[in-house]
């Protein structure tokens, strides 16, 4: 199988400042976006490739590694290098920040929530400063708050508790 028998290839323009491989990669995706190589196709050998361009062969593989990273084709050990089907296009995520919930007032979580079939709820949480309450000392004589840095009186910086009661979003 010859390259000029199945794929129009263009030729390594040594003006571009492109690498080779690029370029031999290019006119590949090319010949698959027109069609000329389509899905289960095989591509053209590393040794085909060296012959048409002129190219070292570790050049051919490069560009063949390239598609294959792009996931365009898939190589097949001892049978060759080929087109891959298509992937589906699969949306993963979902449409909670749609326009259609902003407008009805629903908070991309509970939009979420309903999709999810789940009833949406969270804790309450209180946050404020206190005041922690005075170091008393123990049989040996240390205190019981060892390793802390906030003596009696002072006030810590934040303080956070969670109440075990759900309160429901809607």
């Amino acid at each position: 199988m010859g390259v000029e028998n199945c794929v129009q290839l263009g030729e390594i323009d040594r003006q571009d400042g492109r690498p080779p491989y690029r370029q031999i990669a290019d006119h590949l995706r090319s010949a698959m976006d027109r069609g000329e190589l389509t899905a289960g196709d095989k591509l053209p050998s590393e040794a085909e490739l060296t012959r048409h361009y002129s190219v070292a062969r570790m050049t051919a593989r490069q560009a063949i590694q390239e598609l294959r990273t792009e996931g365009r084709v898939v190589a097949e050990h001892g049978r060759g290098v080929f087109v891959r089907m298509p992937a589906p296009v699969r949306r993963l995520a979902s449409d909670r920040f749609a326009r259609k919930h902003r407008e009805a007032g629903q908070a991309a979580f509970l939009a979420e929530a309903d999709k999810a079939g789940v009833r949406p709820s969270v804790d309450q949480i209180e946050i404020d400063r206190a005041t922690p309450r005075p170091m008393s000392a123990n049989a040996s004589g240390s205190p019981t708050m060892s390793g802390s840095r906030f003596g009696p009186g002072a006030t810590l910086p934040t303080t956070v508790r969670s109440r075990s009661r759900h309160r429901s979003c809607r």
